[in-house]
């Protein structure tokens, strides 16, 4: 079903354990690989409309009126794993599974309103017929659940014309040596296959060297969205070399990308400009000079006349002290002259 599970067992053995018997623990390993293609297994959509087809990939060519009966199942191929049944225009749901929940169309596909990862499974169906042997058949369903974003990621990216555009530019400093670019496809079921490629300025396209991808697994939350699904991260490292005439591919395959077409990203890197310090000597404008000198000249003709004024304010008081002292002196030899007539 797109993993496979290798389980092992530690053992502890020793008087430390508490037990002659020793303690052990058992480990369960799910290996993680993307799924492109999807031969002979159904995918449904998480939360949407499931149809589980009929009689798929078999020479047997019924109509419902050439049936007496038609029998599903889920899990295993018993009257206790009994989801559906159809005979004689009558759809009766099976061990108390509510009509409506699952249903059967009118060509004997199994209807699921409600696509969750519980209806992930095999499918068994037995056909019944008016005339001849009974006819009995599988189908693989797994849930999925395609990536919200119509193309894959790349942090740092700015959309050429519009948020919905398969082409982006990424600015990088100028002086810095080796840049990475990440792309990303997010929060999907099953997890996809990255794949990075060189894209010439003649329309030659060479798969890039230089890659790393990982697979992540999105924290386990029921009932999100995000719940059991996969993010696919893989980055390209480039050296300075980088010119604008190059450009770099981010093509995600999968079941989850919209199958083996896929989803696409262009990315175009462009080095910021360096920085030109201009001389500051040589470029000085002659206007700016003299008018640097002009200020200076009225600046200290400036202080001048305030010290001048200053001085001719302070003389000016001093004399007018003065009088006022003589002037003082005089009358009191006036009286005293007075007085002794």
């Amino acid at each position: 079903m797109g993993s496979d599970i290798m389980r092992y067992r530690c053992e502890a053995h020793g008087v430390a354990v508490g037990s002659e018997n020793g303690s052990h623990l058992l480990v369960s390993v799910r290996k993680i690989s993307p799924k492109v293609h999807a031969d002979r297994v159904v995918f449904l959509e998480r939360g949407q409309h499931g149809i589980v087809p009929f009689l798929q990939n078999t020479p047997f060519a019924y109509k419902p009126e050439d049936l007496d009966c038609v029998f599903w199942y889920f899990g295993s191929r018993d009257r206790e794993h009994a989801i559906g049944s159809y005979s004689h225009d009558t759809i009766s749901p099976q061990n108390g599974i509510c009509l409506g929940c699952n249903n059967i169309s009118s060509n004997l596909a199994l209807v699921i309103q409600n696509v969750t990862d519980s209806d992930e499974g095999t499918y068994f169906y037995t056909v019944v017929p008016h005339v001849g042997r009974l006819h009995e058949g599988t189908v693989e369903v797994a849930v999925k659940v395609s990536a919200k974003k119509p193309f894959p990621v790349v942090p740092g990216c700015v959309p050429q014309q519009s948020e919905l555009s398969d082409e982006c530019i990424i600015s990088v400093p100028h002086d810095m040596v080796n840049v990475t670019l990440t792309c990303k496809v997010e929060q999907v079921k099953p997890p996809v296959a990255i794949r990075w490629s060189i894209v010439f300025q003649d329309g030659r396209v060479e798969e890039a060297e230089s890659t790393y991808t990982r697979y992540l697994t999105e924290a386990h939350q029921p009932g999100s969205s995000s719940d059991n699904t996969y993010t696919t991260a893989s980055s390209l490292y480039l050296s300075k070399t980088v010119n604008d005439s190059v450009k770099y591919r981010c093509k995600a395959y999968g079941v989850a990308a919209g199958g083996e077409n896929g989803r696409q990203v262009t990315v175009t890197v462009r080095r910021d400009l360096a920085p030109v310090w201009a001389d500051t000597t040589r470029t000085t404008s002659p206007d700016l000079v003299k008018n640097f000198y002009i200020v200076m000249a009225i600046s200290v003709v400036m202080f001048v006349l305030l010290l001048l004024s200053l001085i001719v304010l302070f003389w000016v008081i001093k004399s007018r002290n003065h009088r006022k002292t003589i002037k003082g002196v005089m009358a009191t030899q006036d009286h005293q002259l007075e007085s002794t007539c």
